[in-house]
């Protein structure tokens, strides 16, 4: 039954800090005994308080089984996530329950409860909870080994006024030719297009999403996430000229200067009604547009091929092999998860990943049906080729030698690469 949540939540959390409270064991008893209360002990690190909905959910989570467990509830830091995971796992006090990015899973994967058991079991109940893709990007080798509450991605915002002054409908996907036809109407109609930022690690968004679709559509994703796919193909090739067109047709924000494009400088553009659309995270899109004037609208990001797909990830929860608690964190996790919590997570303008949540907004609606396109895995990201993809490769492409530079440079890292695993 689909349910719908009320945002009212009593009670305020006392909260620990997180390395104290995971790595290091001093002075705490073990996370599954009981005490006087007779109520066991979970440490959840899973409060995130950059989002509205963060501390509601763990609210609601405390409330809901606060009468069977006494919750230590403690704020994730984002500079250090892996590291406190590490830390936590190697004092044996670890949390019993860790957020992780589904990206970082592989780092991990020995360390921590394989969770397919729970998921499959009485018929699959809870796997048919969420979206294949979601539990996908938290799957390594066959196993899922962490369980995901949200989805995020790259996505596009548009001003719908703009978007019904050029004549253009958006459509549920559109590949890079469809893009740049309404991208020329946008322009006849006295908007930039486009704009997408290239500060704040986001300079690999076009490429990263148009390499994806390419080998989505070409058969070859298989081989793109192992490296074995060359960048000297048609994938590659396919997918610069798309993103180099964009350019070249001045339809990026703005104009000159669009390769270093900061993301304040592209909203603010946005906000002033001067561009038709910007590249955001589906995780901050409600806040934006809830801070226009105009009507925002989501939009899908253009594909190299008709078969749309998005570079995704999940914000996740695993347990760790050597937890006091595991039973406690399963029951946890399923609440967390559940419909009622992931309910004020939508509530907020997020994405859940329980299906049986009710969306009424139409926003947060077609944020969610982009979802279901996603992918979490893509090329293996070195640091060297994080580094060129995010800080260099737009450069390259634009302003410093082309398509067939950028494939050479691209290739040097794949090689790298595969010879690293010899």
């Amino acid at each position: 039954m689909k349910k719908r949540i009320a945002m009212a939540l009593a009670g305020l959390l006392v909260v620990g800090t997180a390395l104290a409270g995971c790595g290091n064991g001093s002075g705490s008893s073990d996370s599954g005994d009981t005490g006087e209360s007779g109520k066991s002990d979970i440490k959840f690190y899973g409060k995130v308080i950059e989002y509205t909905s963060g501390p509601l959910m763990c609210d609601a989570l405390e409330e809901q089984l606060g009468g069977k467990y006494n919750f230590e509830m403690l704020q994730v830091d984002w500079g250090n996530l892996d590291k406190v995971i590490r830390t936590g796992i190697a004092s044996n006090e670890p949390c019993d329950v860790y957020n992780v990015i589904s990206t970082s899973l592989s780092n991990f994967k020995d360390q921590v409860v394989d969770l397919t058991p729970y998921l499959d079991e009485n018929n699959g109940e809870w796997r048919k909870c969420f979206e294949p893709a979601a539990l996908e990007m938290c799957t390594v080798d066959g196993k899922v080994l962490a369980i995901p509450w949200e989805v995020n991605f790259q996505t596009i915002l548009g001003n719908k006024e703009a978007f019904d002054k050029a004549g253009v409908e958006i459509p549920e996907s559109w590949n890079y030719e469809t893009f740049m036809e309404a991208c020329k109407k946008l322009k006849d109609a006295g908007y930039y297009p486009f704009a997408t930022p290239m500060d704040l690690a986001q300079g690999a968004w076009l490429f990263g999403n148009g390499m994806l679709s390419a080998a989505v559509n070409a058969g070859t994703y298989e081989q793109y996430i192992t490296g074995e796919l060359p960048f000297t193909g048609q994938e590659t090739t396919d997918t610069l000229t798309a993103i180099k067109a964009l350019y070249d047709s001045d339809y990026v924000y703005p104009g000159e200067g669009a390769v270093i494009a900061k993301k304040d400088e592209i909203q603010a553009a946005f906000s002033q009604g001067k561009v038709a659309m910007i590249a955001n995270v589906a995780a901050g899109a409600k806040e934006v547009q809830s801070s226009t004037s105009f009507e925002t609208v989501s939009v899908p990001w253009p594909s190299v091929g008709d078969q749309p797909a998005y570079e995704g990830v999940s914000n996740a929860f695993l347990i760790p092999k050597n937890a006091k608690n595991i039973d406690g964190a399963i029951e946890a996790i399923k609440a967390f998860t559940s419909a009622d919590i992931q309910g004020i997570h939508a509530e907020a303008g997020y994405l859940p990943v329980n299906t049986e949540v009710e969306i009424t907004d139409p926003f947060v609606q077609g944020l969610v049906e982009q979802s279901k396109a996603t992918y979490g895995f893509s090329f293996p990201q070195t640091a060297e080729y994080r580094d060129y993809i995010v800080n260099n490769l737009m450069p390259d492409l634009i302003l410093n030698g082309g398509v067939e530079v950028v494939q050479e440079n691209l290739e040097t890292f794949r090689q790298d690469y595969l010879a690293s695993k010899e």
